[in-house]
């Protein structure tokens, strides 16, 4: 019962929101002469052209053959004990 009940108040809820989300925009538009407007893309100039790097491989080469270690073990080896 509790299922139905949230599902029906959510319901409400969404049916309200849209309403009242239309009815602001047509007060809004009758207010201010216009309608609903998406916004514009503005470019800013300030900001320096920046172009990507084309040359060198896009992914590096991980082919462990050929990648030496940069460190190396800080321990000697200890040899297996002899019975």
């Amino acid at each position: 019962m509790l299922t139905w009940a949230t599902s029906v108040v959510f319901g409400i809820f969404l049916v309200c929101c849209v309403s009242l989300s239309l009815l602001a925009a047509k007060v809004n538009a009758q207010a201010t002469g216009t309608g609903v407007v998406a916004p514009t893309a503005t470019i800013n100039s300030s900001l320096p052209n920046v172009v990507a790097p084309t040359s060198g491989p896009a992914v590096p080469d991980l082919n462990p053959s050929t990648t030496n270690p940069t460190t190396q073990p800080s321990f000697a080896p200890v040899p297996a004990p002899a019975n």
